[in-house]
């Protein structure tokens, strides 16, 4: 599924397209013209969808909001209850035991030969995606694929790779005068390079899917391949495609190759956009897992279990691992995600003696399907307890960390981020109103300037800081990724500096 194409690395933008002139030489050989006129062409005809499809996402928050909670479909009920399954999946996709799954920069060619079965080159992991983490990415995935390439029998792991999620821009790449979305500019550099499997993320609802359908459809069609030549994994890791997965994969039908399945980010995602918090997340969770397992086996796709961040992420940490994929091989998963190499040899080690074969395919959860109501079940919708202080401190200390060290480990940004999302949610069921809000990042703001002296804040942005967290809490619909407020930052810095 990688293959090596004769890529021109001329830097010559088509007609339309404008690459910021201080990132040219900065992007080397990693972008090339035949890259650009497929990215100018893709944002040209599927952009205006993607962002039609992103306000539906905020219209359906809203609906849930107002007491409307998400349920099953019934106009494609018959996608549900019929009996099909995805085309045939290819052979060196169908062992997904262990895949091992890094951020694009952190990817290299001895990746590929660790024993993972698949190895993803993931942007959407990438701390804070600024151009010069983008370039070192794309270009290691370039560097990777053609390890594995020139080998004649293309040994060792298959090369993946993740792009940024939908509202994802990339700032420094413009079409029509337009900033073109990230996901299709990692997705135009990716498919040039050769690389001809994608895992997607963040996908809500069948119409994204099928968006992704015309899109991929679309890059084959320009590239020469045949149809459905590029694959894709989707990533169930949002609360709302759980109501959607047979609908999700049917519009990927001719491409989906498996199911990543993510219960932290399924748990994060139903905190931020459910009305109601859970009563039983355990028991949430529990529902959660054997829904997808029996979609995803019941229609021929191996199911992928993604561990938590704080499950097994640390390289000294095999033994937990170990034990983690003895419960999940026997709960019926197909593989496991580690983000790790030090960790890949002990996955590996695992699965192999409890699950000699490529997948359990052939495993049905016990018991009755899974309704919207064991979805769904919740308890009251009372703000988060206390005054804030304590999640606005940890949202502030993750945002100034971002932007002065371009970096931070996955857990401190998802605890962060989850604070965000508490100091949103606890403003939105306030009584106080904006005001309590505002003093409380006022004072904040001073106590940090008295502690660091006027220069260092200044230097540091904390003002900046202070704008992005306020804008974010007060606004009426959650707020994005931390990542992506990062970003916008930081381009922001890189648009002054060149002032």
């Amino acid at each position: 599924m990688t293959a090596a194409l004769d890529v021109d690395t001329t830097l010559d933008p088509p007609t339309g397209v404008v690459v910021d002139d201080d990132v040219r030489q900065a992007a080397g050989s990693m972008l090339s013209a035949q890259a650009l006129a497929l990215l100018a062409s893709l944002h040209r005809s599927f952009d205006p969808a993607r962002r039609e499809l992103l306000a539906v996402r905020e219209r359906r928050w809203r609906t849930w909001r107002d007491g409307h909670p998400p349920d099953f479909l019934a106009a494609s009920a018959v996608i549900r209850d019929d009996e099909w399954t995805v085309a045939p999946i290819p052979d060196d996709l169908r062992d997904r035991r262990v895949e091992l799954d890094r951020p694009a920069t952190a990817v290299t060619g001895d990746d590929v030969h660790t024993g993972a079965r698949t190895l993803v080159a993931n942007f959407a992991a990438l701390p804070v995606p600024d151009w010069p983490a983008i370039v070192a990415g794309h270009e290691a995935v370039q560097a990777t694929a053609r390890t594995r390439g020139d080998t004649d029998s293309q040994t060792g792991a298959l090369v993946a790779f993740t792009p940024r999620p939908w509202p994802a821009r990339e700032n420094h790449v413009r079409v029509d005068n337009d900033v073109v979305p990230a996901m299709l500019f990692d997705l135009a550099v990716a498919a040039v390079s050769g690389v001809r499997h994608g895992v997607i993320s963040d996908i809500r609802n069948h119409l994204e899917a099928r968006l992704w359908q015309e899109i991929l459809s679309r890059c084959e069609a320009e590239l020469g391949l045949p149809a459905d030549a590029i694959g894709v994994t989707v990533r169930i890791d949002t609360f709302p495609a759980l109501f959607e997965i047979d609908e999700i994969v049917r519009e990927l039908r001719g491409r989906a190759v498996a199911l990543r399945y993510e219960p932290d980010r399924i748990a994060r995602s139903r905190a931020r956009l459910a009305p109601t918090p859970v009563a039983d997340e355990t028991a949430f969770l529990a529902s959660a897992t054997v829904h997808v397992l029996r979609h995803g086996h019941r229609r021929g796709l191996p199911v992928i279990y993604v561990p938590a961040g704080d499950q097994a992420v640390a390289g000294d940490d095999a033994a937990a691992l170990t034990t983690l994929c003895e419960d999940i091989a026997r709960r019926g998963f197909d593989g496991v995600v580690v983000s790790a190499t030090d960790l890949v040899s002990a996955a590996v080690e695992t699965f192999d003696r409890l699950m000699p074969v490529q997948n359990q395919l052939a495993v049905m959860p016990d018991g009755e399907a899974i309704g919207a109501e064991g979805l769904l079940t919740g308890a009251s919708g009372d703000a988060p307890k206390g005054d804030g202080a304590a999640d606005l401190t940890s949202v502030i200390d993750g945002l100034a960390a971002m932007i002065a060290d371009r970096d931070i480990d996955t857990l401190r940004r998802a605890e962060a981020a989850d604070a965000a999302h508490r100091l949103w949610r606890r403003h939105r069921m306030s009584e106080e109103g904006a005001g309590a809000f505002g003093a409380m990042l006022a004072a904040e703001m001073a106590t940090r300037r008295q502690k660091l002296g006027s220069a260092d804040f200044v230097s540091a942005r904390l003002a900046d800081v202070a704008t992005v967290v306020r804008a974010t809490t007060l606004a009426p619909s959650p707020p994005p990724s931390l990542s992506d407020l990062a970003y916008d930052l930081l381009v922001e810095t890189e648009t002054l500096t060149k002032e």
